[in-house]
């Protein structure tokens, strides 16, 4: 939704509820543009107390196996928040470059995305409860597996008042 809505916020709120849940929750928490190292640094110290799960995401084998095989491995379950996802949006004239209406991912963030959808989708095959929330402004066009758009839960939000955001 529109800026100044409560996203980040909220998205704040659900990590400090999901991070009281159990000793084995932790959360990770990207801001603005996304970028394979900028993943990989905030996994590795998202996950400091699974040495198996750093030295998976410290492999060799491609990307979406390293993140598969650490989000598999680790000890605790990962709330990954990426915040103001609209930062990773293709750009033309100041704004977001849109067709048919919809705005553009950058291609090196559509690759990150897919292989972190596979990794996700690959740990709860394994029995893992990960989850992976994403704020923006706009709501992206995301594809996993060529399976389209309802892979994931989008949810439109209202701009918090007073009294929510103090919950």
């Amino acid at each position: 939704g529109v800026g100044v809505q409560g996203k980040s916020t909220l998205a704040h709120r659900l990590r400090q509820r999901w991070l009281q849940r159990r000793a084995q929750h932790g959360a990770v928490v990207l801001y603005g543009r996304l970028d394979e190292s900028l993943l990989l640094r905030k996994l590795n110290n998202g996950l400091a107390g699974s040495p198996a799960a750093r030295e998976a995401l410290n492999s060799r084998d491609a990307l979406r196996f390293r993140l598969r095989h650490a989000l598999t491995s680790c000890d605790e379950q990962l709330l990954i928040i990426l915040d103001n996802f609209e930062d990773n949006f293709e750009q033309e004239g100041g704004a977001p470059r849109l067709v048919d209406g919809r705005p553009l991912l950058t291609g090196a963030v559509v690759q990150l995305l897919d292989d972190l959808l596979f990794a996700l989708q690959g740990s709860a095959d394994q029995g893992q409860e990960h989850r992976l929330l994403i704020t923006s402004r706009y709501r992206p066009v995301i594809r996993f597996g060529g399976q389209g758009d309802g892979v994931l839960a989008v949810f439109q939000l209202d701009r918090l008042n007073a009294e929510a955001v103090q919950k």
